[in-house]
């Protein structure tokens, strides 16, 4: 009887044991699923920067490229205006020559 006694009490140990390891286990699953909803959050986030930071990109090479079509007009429109001037004067020149 004593024995079955104390297989009982061993056997109530054990399982409180079994219960006090579950119950450690549970709490670790749960901070490991928030740490993961945690860093899946900020995956989200650097992903959305991401893609903002590439259209931004995009948009300032499209700019960019705006701004050189700009200039490349305004030195051909001021290398035609030289080259007009130029005429101008040397028919000017031309007709005081006369």
């Amino acid at each position: 009887m004593r024995s079955a006694t104390l297989q009982l009490k061993e056997m109530e140990e054990d399982r409180d044991r079994i219960e006090a390891r579950l119950q450690q286990l549970q709490r670790s699953l749960g901070e490991a699923e928030e740490g993961k909803r945690d860093i899946d959050g900020r995956l989200t986030s650097a992903q959305t920067a991401l893609m903002l930071q590439e259209e931004t990109i995009r948009r300032n090479e499209r700019e960019r490229k705006q701004m050189a079509e700009k200039l490349n007009d305004m030195e051909r429109a001021i290398g035609a205006s030289d080259s007009e001037r130029r005429q101008t004067q040397v028919k000017s020149h031309t007709e005081n020559s006369l």
